[in-house]
């Protein structure tokens, strides 16, 4: 049976995309995003406001969002026991 390493194999390659997307997202958000909220802040009258994000609620986050990414990635997967090999090449043309 084809599905379970199909299933495995689908979602170990979903796991650098997880990582490097969680890291992506948390760099831009502890730089530009932080400056950014700040200068918006401050626009609406709030002067001297910074932001002061603890090592472990940022690691905990980090964990959080990746622990969701790869489940939603696993549930997501149960359709596969329903596609066929005939299915996935219907419409297209082998050469």
């Amino acid at each position: 049976m084809l599905q379970p390493q199909l299933k495995r194999e689908w979602f170990l390659r979903h796991i650098p995309w997880c990582l490097s997307g969680a890291a992506a997202g948390l760099l831009l958000a502890l730089g530009p995003g932080k400056w950014l909220c700040c200068l918006v802040l401050e626009h609406l009258g709030a002067t001297g406001f910074g932001f002061d994000i603890p090592c472990p609620a940022t690691l905990a986050v980090l964990v959080l969002i990746c622990a969701a990414a790869l489940a939603a990635t696993w549930c997501s997967l149960s359709a596969i026991r329903s596609v066929t090999p005939c299915e996935c090449l219907r419409g297209k043309e082998i050469s």
